[in-house]
């Protein structure tokens, strides 16, 4: 007796996971692009501006699986935080928990089969 067995749907199925892998990838790097982009545009309207060093130190960098936003002016650390002698004037950890949302909404609703 001699047993035989079609697997070209488990073929098809283990493309299709690959496939969906690669496009869940592409899909997670341009919603993070995008979402970064937001933050530092955020941060952008949001900062105190005297000279303008601290707006425009504002950017982002990123690799393949992260992005970055920072502000790298001398005053960026002062203002964010306050100092002894002046408040807090938070203009890019208070844009973060929104990013952090809509990067949330932005993953749940992908669907790497489509």
């Amino acid at each position: 007796m001699t047993v035989t067995a079609d697997m070209s749907e488990i073929s098809n199925l283990a493309d299709d996971l690959g496939q969906a892998a690669v496009k869940a990838k592409v899909a997670s790097s341009v919603h993070m692009t995008a979402i970064a982009a937001r933050l530092a545009a955020d941060a952008r309207r949001d900062v105190a501006v005297d000279t303008g060093e601290t707006k425009a130190s504002i950017s982002v960098k990123g690799s393949k699986n992260s992005r970055i936003v920072s502000a790298t002016s001398r005053a960026a650390f002062f203002l964010e935080f306050g100092t002894s002698d002046t408040a807090p004037q938070p203009f890019l950890w208070s844009n973060a928990p929104a990013a952090a949302e809509r990067l949330a909404k932005a993953l749940e609703g992908m669907d790497p089969f489509d």
